[in-house]
């Protein structure tokens, strides 16, 4: 049986917390931009509801002033709660789904498995 010293074994563990590192930094990137996308898709679904900025607001309970950040791109990004209103004034609402498995970078590390995707 080998005895690793001590800096190999300290190498491996900074070699390992940089690779976990630079997984977590590209999952990140990966739901920024599927975060962008939803709310570039919710944008054009609101603006082509049929209704003004102000009933937006009113119907979603929000100030005017965001509203009009989220429709200008001022707020690229907008909470959870703030994308359902919005929605639900167009006629929307989110849905949520399993992650395909070829797709799910995390199903290795679940204790638990998933339903079984719906055909449709």
């Amino acid at each position: 049986m080998e005895n690793k010293s001590y800096q190999e074994k300290r190498d491996e563990n900074t070699a390992k917390r940089k690779k976990a590192q630079a997984e977590r930094a590209k999952v990140k990137k990966q739901m920024q931009a599927e975060a962008k996308s939803i709310v570039s898709k919710a944008r054009h679904l609101v603006k082509n509801c049929g209704l003004t900025n102000m009933q937006v607001a009113n119907c979603a309970g929000l100030d005017h002033s965001t509203v009009m950040g989220f429709f200008s791109g001022r707020k690229p990004v907008v909470r959870i709660e703030t994308a359902m209103a919005l929605l639900k004034a167009a006629g929307y609402r989110l849905k949520i789904e399993p992650i395909e498995p070829e797709n799910d970078v995390y199903r290795h590390l679940r204790r638990v498995s998933l339903p079984p995707i719906e055909k449709k």
